[in-house]
Parts: C-alpha cells; sequence; structure tokens
C-alpha cells in the first residue's frame, strides 16, 4: 500500500520506528512546498532543455509527508551547503505554522515516550543504576507523565529483584554491555556480569572462531 493510500495515523505507525523517515503533518491537505523551480532553456536545435528539474514536496491527499535521510541532497544549506529533504523542511520558515514534523511539535513534551522508553531498555539491559535514576528525576521534575515515571520505577525494581545495589553506579557493566553489542553478541538484563565476562573474553581471544 503507497502512503497516498494510507491515513496519517497509518503512516505514522508505519515509519514511527523507521530513524531513517521524517513525517510532516500539514494543517492543508493540498499544501506543496516548493524547493527548488524548474529552469529551462532553448538549445542551438530550439529545443526546450531542462537545466534544473523542479523538486517540490507535496501533503495530498492526506495532508501528510514522508521523506528520507538522505533524498534530494542540493547544496542549498546555510552558505551553499548540500543538505537533504529533512534539514530543508526542518529549517522551513512555515514549520511549526503550516506545518509540523511528528513527534518534534511545539507544544511536545520530550524527550518522546518512544525515546525516554528505549533509554529506560537500553539502561536496564546495561544495569546502569544512574542513568535510571536520573531519567526518573528528569521526568517527575518536569513532565511527571506516569508510564514514564513508572517504566522506570519498574526497572529499578527489576534490577533490585536481581540483586543489583540500585544506589551506586556500575560503570563497568555499561562499558561490557556496550563492547558485547558491537561485537554481536546479545545481551539481556537476565545476563549477569560473569556470563558477560566470560562471553566478552571468548569474542576477544586471539583465536576465537570467525562468525
Amino acid at each position: 500500500m503507497s502512503t497516498a493510500e494510507m491515513t496519517t495515523a497509518e503512516i505514522i505507525e508505519r515509519f514511527g520506528d523507521d530513524e531513517t523517515a521524517a513525517v510532516y503533518i500539514s494543517k492543508s491537505t493540498n499544501l506543496i512546498l516548493c524547493r527548488q523551480p524548474k529552469d529551462e532553456e532553448i538549445n542551438s536545435l530550439r529545443q526546450i532543455v531542462a537545466t534544473q528539474k523542479s523538486v517540490k514536496y507535496s501533503f495530498a491527499p492526506t495532508g501528510t509527508l514522508v521523506v528520507h535521510t538522505g533524498q534530494d541532497m542540493i547544496p542549498d544549506g546555510p552558505g551553499g551547503e548540500m543538505q537533504d529533504a529533512i534539514a530543508w523542511l526542518d529549517s522551513h520558515v512555515n514549520l511549526n505554522t503550516t506545518f509540523v514534523r511528528e513527534g518534534h511539535e511545539p507544544d511536545r513534551a520530550l524527550p518522546t515516550e518512544k525515546d525516554f522508553l528505549a533509554g529506560v531498555n537500553r539502561a536496564l539491559v546495561a544495569r546502569d543504576v544512574v542513568a535510571l535514576q536520573e531519567a526518573l528525576a528528569e521526568e517527575q521534575g518536569t513532565h511527571n507523565r506516569k508510564v514514564l515515571v513508572d517504566s522506570v520505577v519498574s526497572a529499578l525494581g527489576a534490577l533490585r529483584d536481581a540483586g543489583v545495589d540500585t544506589d551506586v553506579q556500575r560503570p563497568e557493566r555499561a562499558e561490557m554491555v556496550a563492547l558485547a553489542l558491537s561485537l554481536g553478541l546479545e545481551v539481556t538484563a537476565e545476563t549477569t556480569d560473569e556470563q558477560l565476562s566470560a562471553a566478552l573474553e571468548l569474542a576477544t581471544a586471539p583465536d576465537a572462531p570467525a562468525e
């Protein structure tokens, strides 16, 4: 199904987890933003030749636009720098008035729920107590979103139940998790430090078998 056949909600759901995509929503379903006009000239054979293609972004028919990282690289950035469609749209004079970027609305509480929960999950896997405590304090001191506060409290509780001292930081755990993930090893919150250490020792041994 193409985006033209999808509702705004379906588009957001489809591209919500795509880190290379940006979704923009307009108040007008017929909004068209012209980034680069089409230029033509007549050659020596009196033929009309396009010297510059037109680059436009249409929000029709649902008032939604989806672009991707690296799309439409054009030297129209600050100082003539190359920039893609996302950078151009994010710096557009009508951003947050005529149209908004989904997840980055002016009145949207940041970090978004998705980003916050992803951070909590990373901290849980790394048994990074300090990161969880900082996230909890930040959320309670700002938006105090119950579902997010509960997620941190639950993560701290899970670590406490696993025997982790939730009053101290264990930076070596975070470092081991980062190294393990970079080596393609699977790590969960239940993976003990001893198991991590053994797996890393095996994976980084000089005669370790190739994957």
